[in-house]
């Protein structure tokens, strides 16, 4: 069997399933496993804030966090980083169909992200790095007889900009945008499933010599945040 890798990540959160017909699975996710860990750190003359610490809201399905990183222009280097990771694990759940069928996702995100370098001239070694990035992943898993086979998995990138070796500038602000995407897929009918879905959120800033700076942010706190609506299997 096998899933389409275009937004196959839609396959996470399909519920229990009938033969037939239409299944939609809203807040409050209930029944999933849900792991956290979050870090924000800083060395040398580096320096990270975190105005929002990570939170997994279950009831209403949004992901937040915020995190700032920027390294300084001092001569014995300097690091700091904020990142967030959510792991979620669904219950077992049926095959929707024995055959071709679909998963629909609603997905809401409204966010800001930035990373700026500035590169200094030295004749001596020196490097400095800026990174953010928004992600989700999906691993979805055969469990039926708890084989646990991966049948599916893929990674989509809402952020990843990375800065090395050059100077550069970004910047993104999205209100909140919704989107609606569909993952096409053959099932096997009687066998059971399970996902595991990642939310990550990173923001890095790294300097060594050569009078150069960094900087980095994400932010998805406040009246910002990643809300996963809805998901329907048809």
């Amino acid at each position: 069997m096998g899933f389409a890798a275009v937004a196959a990540l839609l396959v996470l959160l399909a519920p229990v399933s009938s033969a037939h017909g239409t299944v939609t699975f809203t807040a409050p996710y209930t029944g999933f496993a849900v792991s956290n860990s979050a870090f924000v750190n800083a060395t040398g003359c580096g320096h990270a804030s975190n105005p929002t610490p990570l939170a997994w809201n279950s009831t209403s399905g949004t992901f937040q966090f915020a995190a700032a990183a920027s390294a300084g222009l001092c001569a014995r280097g300097a690091d700091a980083y904020g990142e967030a990771f959510t792991s979620l694990t669904s219950p077992l759940f049926s095959a929707p169909y024995n055959g071709f069928g679909s998963i629909d996702l609603s997905l809401s995100t409204a966010f800001s992200a930035k990373a700026v370098l500035h590169l200094g001239a030295s004749s001596n070694f020196s490097y400095a790095t800026s990174e953010v990035a928004l992600s989700i992943g999906v691993y979805v898993y055969d469990a039926t007889h708890h084989n646990d086979s991966l049948v599916a998995y893929t990674t989509v990138s809402l952020v990843d900009q990375y800065f090395y070796g050059a100077s550069g500038s970004f910047s993104l602000t999205q209100g909140w945008t919704s989107s609606y995407v569909v993952a096409y897929g053959t099932f096997t009918g009687g066998h059971v499933y399970q996902a595991i879905v990642s939310l990550s959120a990173y923001a890095f800033a790294d300097t060594y010599g050569g009078g150069s700076s960094a900087s980095a942010s994400i932010d998805l706190g406040g009246s910002n945040g990643l809300v996963i609506s809805s998901i329907t299997a048809y």
